[in-house]
């Protein structure tokens, strides 16, 4: 991941490059202290350093060609290829139920996803919310609407809180 991003991703390409830093560098989680850490604030000013390769249409024909079972994002994009599956026709009945996270979904939102994946043929209708940085992975998710938040592995993750002023 570290080569593919060295190489390919032009944030970090930059980054590294400003840092003195080759994939060689990071061969280890303890080495990644050596990246400094990216914000939201790098991303707003330069979003074109950030690429998203596929269009909403590639995102619906992979979900249908690798017969996804759980189409997981934030509750806006969720929607939109929902949306679009439905005007390609896109067959989604292997999906199980649909994962938000990283923004707030309201009762609304649930609503309206709940629906689209009826209509979709989907095999249930369920919408789960899942919390945490997405640069984590296994944070806090509901394995049942409704059901309350809770990790899937306490172990292996840590969560820090860093001072943009002070960087501790």
């Amino acid at each position: 991941m570290v080569e593919l991003c060295s190489r390919a991703h032009p944030f970090y390409r930059r980054l590294m490059k400003c840092e003195g830093l080759e994939p060689r560098h990071l061969q280890t989680c303890d080495d990644l202290v050596r990246l400094p850490v990216s914000t939201k604030a790098d991303f707003l000013a330069d979003p074109e350093a950030f690429p998203v390769h596929r269009s909403l249409e590639d995102a619906v024909r992979v979900v249908e060609r690798r017969r996804a079972t759980v189409p997981w994002g934030v509750a806006g994009f969720v929607r939109r290829v929902l949306v679009r599956a439905a005007e390609l026709g896109a067959d989604f009945r292997a999906v199980r139920f649909a994962m938000i996270t990283g923004e707030a979904s309201s009762r609304a939102m649930r609503d309206y996803l709940r629906r689209r994946i009826r209509e979709l043929g989907c095999a249930s209708n369920a919408v789960v919310n899942r919390y945490g940085p997405t640069e984590q992975g296994a944070s806090m998710v509901e394995c049942r609407e409704g059901a309350g938040f809770h990790s899937l592995a306490p172990d292996t993750a840590s969560h820090e809180v860093v001072d943009n002023r002070t960087g501790l």
